[in-house]
């Protein structure tokens, strides 16, 4: 079963000691779109289109997947770059969305939007 889909490969330059930089727009578009949840990631700053796709847009650092050097036998942390970087977006944007003065106080009480 499929869950998403992305639009290309990675195409980024390191830049040292830890991250990389997108050298291209990395999408992401979910098999399912739910109108509240693309409402919510749009109120806290997310690059989600109408029907759900999240993009991350040329230029955005990411660290790709943390994932220490010992366990990249077990789990390459190119197995997981795509969706580590949507994740550091989603991360980053909820991240200035509590930090920001227009925060709502809802999402702050426990209601959950997933």
């Amino acid at each position: 079963m499929s869950r998403g889909k992305f639009n290309n490969k990675i195409l980024a330059v390191f830049t040292p000691p830890k991250t990389w930089v997108l050298e291209r727009t990395l999408s992401f578009q979910p098999d399912v779109q739910i109108i509240d949840d693309i409402k919510v990631l749009h109120k806290i700053g997310v690059n989600v289109s109408a029907t759900g796709r999240i993009s991350c847009h040329k230029g955005m650092k990411t660290d790709l997947a943390s994932v220490p050097r010992a366990c990249w036998a077990i789990l390459s942390p190119w197995d997981v770059a795509r969706p580590a970087v949507i994740h550091d977006h989603l991360y980053s944007s909820l991240r200035k969305y509590y930090d920001s003065e227009g925060m709502d106080e809802t999402l702050e009480k426990g209601k959950s939007y997933c």
